[in-house]
């Protein structure tokens, strides 16, 4: 089961191209989610533009994470879908509480030997803060602003 608060981006990459426009005219970033690169787990690199016009799913995992079965959901969602152009890429980050503390080795065992995981996982990354890799400060800066229409409305406390 996936956690709402690991799975940062889903499918953003798809929707962003159409998008850009839009938010340009907002005064927010052209950039697109195509224009990163992050170094792979195994060394090489994953760069994003080999995925332009195609759903991407960028989640964050950690291997000692009560979330870490996740590898497992993300992996039949990654073979159901990838026929269809779906890529699935596993971000592991140590930011939250400590729970990606080893290095490539550990993940690899968590990911591949323990969940058979066969998407691209990138090396650890910082995705938090003012050291994050430059994709998650892309991120957070081009989400669209908060709309009051969009926000729940709230529910008066009952006597």
């Amino acid at each position: 089961m996936m956690n709402r608060r690991t799975l940062l981006i889903a499918a953003l990459a798809g929707a962003a191209a159409p998008m850009t426009r839009a938010y340009a005219d907002a005064g927010m970033s052209r950039i697109s989610a195509y224009a990163f690169t992050f170094p792979a787990l195994s060394g090489d690199d994953i760069r994003l533009a080999a995925f332009t016009g195609k759903p991407l799913l960028v989640v964050n995992t950690a291997s000692l994470c009560g979330y870490t079965p996740q590898y497992a959901g993300l992996q039949e969602l990654w073979g159901e879908f990838r026929e269809r152009g779906l890529t699935v890429i596993g971000v592991p980050s140590n930011d939250f509480g400590g729970q990606e503390p080893g290095g490539a080795g550990e993940i690899t065992e968590t990911a591949h030997h323990h969940y058979g995981v066969t998407f691209p996982i990138t090396g650890k990354a910082v995705v938090v803060g003012a050291k994050a890799h430059p994709f998650y400060k892309w991120a957070a800066e081009a989400r669209p602003p908060r709309s009051s229409a969009l926000e729940l409305p709230q529910v008066p406390d009952r006597p």
